[in-house]
């Protein structure tokens, strides 16, 4: 078996461009196989793009011009990455921090978070996801907060926003 491919090996690169075309072969081969990532990249980088809010109920704008407000508190457990991101954005184009945000460990997030609910300052806004909207509606009472629907989220402040119709 070692002959055939020694035979082989030395007949073929016995041409003076073999090398050359074989080295083109396995270059076209690549490209070949990287075409889809390349152009799919191609896409996603080659258009100007521009960010686009979810926020666009008139709740949020009442409360960017709040000049009272500084941190926004996420108390819901569900942390996807959207509505976070979402959220920092919206807490970053107002000047504010958030409680949570995507970590690799959020480690005392959960004990921040009651800490911040056991002490309602009305520098803060309050968020839940409307699917916990059950556990709030046995629960309003145990938080002196006013709560709003707004986008999908509830909103709860120590102030009433006055445009807002409130839940309760």
């Amino acid at each position: 078996m070692e002959q055939i491919y020694d035979r082989f090996w030395h007949s073929f690169c016995r041409g003076k461009h073999t090398a050359t075309v074989l080295f083109a072969v396995c270059i076209f081969l690549q490209i070949f196989d990287i075409g889809n990532k390349l152009a799919m990249q191609r896409q996603a980088f080659a258009y100007e793009r521009a960010y686009e809010t979810p926020l666009k109920s008139a709740v949020w704008e009442e409360l960017a011009g709040r000049e009272s407000i500084e941190h926004i508190v996420w108390v819901s457990h569900n942390l996807d990455d959207g509505p976070i991101m979402d959220f920092a954005k919206y807490a970053y184009d107002n000047g504010w921090t958030m409680n949570n945000y995507y970590f690799a460990r959020a480690v005392n997030v959960n004990e921040t978070t009651w800490q911040s609910m056991q002490h309602l300052d009305d520098s803060c806004i309050y968020l839940f996801k409307t699917d916990e909207k059950e556990y709030l509606a046995g629960n309003m009472e145990d938080f002196d907060l006013n709560y709003y629907e707004a986008d999908g989220y509830i909103v709860g402040t120590v102030f009433q926003i006055e445009h807002a119709v409130p839940l309760r």
